[in-house]
């Protein structure tokens, strides 16, 4: 179905303990804050502000102000907010930032954009770089950067392939409680065949005896009279017995009918619930395809010393304050020069290139 045809939601106001979670097979839109203790899911969500919910989303995030306290955020697509503090996200596309990062933890499928904004004690993992504008400052624990790894790719994909599992152990239970009703059932089946047969034997018997009454009434014989009134009550009450576990056999097997067919339902509609998620699997990595990783941060005006970037196979943690640059990972076991002089104590992988 074609984005512009989705089904759309629109709330005007906010979401919260009165609205209730949303699950929502289209775009929803708030007016409003989204709040702590709710969730959502959905296509696109559009949004004023996003505090402490959890959200997952197959479409874009688009905040018009910030995202809070927020530790529960998975988007298939694009963020897009004012800022980011105190959360953490999952991003297959790019997550673009107009001001701050702060002390949150970004892992992101494409590119971090922070062009002219401020990222601070934060952890961020972006398998396509970063685009900061500034990196640090005096006063803030350093940010720690890791550009270029698969990162988000493995995390989704670790994720997917545990509700596989889960769903999977799910499905080996029912189909395990499908066989214990079917044991049942051959037990059950035994046990009526045995009451059939009791109860055919002793109607068998009653109608010898009742052929025979009338003779043995005619002889006078009080003692084989009460005899053949005693064998005849107890055959009634055996035939009877056998009645009642018949009937109950019946049922018990009706049940236990209804029982594995419910429970079959159950393991096809897992086995499509599984089916759906290594649908998943496969986006997640057709995206990693398409995707190149790349293993670069540039930043428009400063990064602080202390600044700790990891690449797929080198390591850098920044000495010094630098300003204007780009920091990326090479195979070059050469440095370029830069207008402030060598760089000392970094990686030989990775190269640093300070622009005018």
């Amino acid at each position: 179905m074609d984005k512009e045809h989705f089904p759309k939601l629109h709330i005007k106001g906010d979401v919260d303990g009165n609205t209730g979670d949303i699950n929502f097979s289209g775009n929803v839109t708030v007016d409003g804050i989204v709040k702590a203790g709710c969730n959502i899911k959905c296509s696109s969500l559009y949004t004023k502000s996003v505090q402490g919910a959890k959200i997952y989303l197959t479409g874009d995030l688009h905040v018009s102000h910030g995202i809070i306290n927020s530790h529960t955020i998975t988007v298939r697509g694009n963020v897009y907010a004012e800022y980011i503090n105190n959360s953490k996200i999952k991003a297959l596309g790019n997550i673009v930032i107009e001001k701050e990062i702060i002390d949150s933890e970004l892992f992101i499928g494409g590119q971090c954009i922070n062009k002219s904004g401020l990222i601070i004690s934060s952890l961020i993992n972006a398998r396509s770089g970063v685009v900061a504008g500034q990196i640090g400052t005096e006063n803030a624990s350093p940010s720690k950067f890791q550009v270029g790894t698969e990162g988000i790719i493995e995390m989704m994909l670790f994720e997917l392939d545990m509700r596989i599992k889960k769903k999977s152990d799910e499905r080996k239970a029912i189909k395990k409680d499908i066989a214990n009703f079917e044991s049942e059932e051959k037990i059950l089946h035994i046990k009526i065949s045995d009451a059939l047969y009791v109860q055919e034997r002793a109607q068998i018997d009653l109608r010898e005896i009742e052929k025979q009454l009338p003779t043995i009434e005619a002889s006078e014989d009080i003692m084989r009279v009460q005899q053949m009134v005693k064998i005849v009550k107890e055959l009634k009450e055996k035939s009877e017995i056998a009645e009642k576990t018949i009937n109950e056999v019946f049922e018990r097997q009706a049940r236990i009918a209804e029982q594995i067919l419910m429970k079959q339902r159950k393991v096809e509609a897992i086995a499509n619930e599984i089916n759906v998620i290594e649908i998943k699997k496969k986006g997640v990595k057709e995206r990693a395809i398409k995707n190149e990783p790349k293993a670069e941060i540039n930043v428009n005006s400063k990064i602080m010393s202390g600044t700790y970037v990891v690449g797929k196979k080198a390591k850098l943690i920044l000495t010094q304050t630098l300003s204007k640059c780009i920091i990326y990972e090479s195979n070059s076991d050469k440095m370029f020069d830069s207008k402030k002089g060598d760089i000392n104590n970094i990686d030989l992988a990775f190269n640093i290139v300070v622009l005018p």
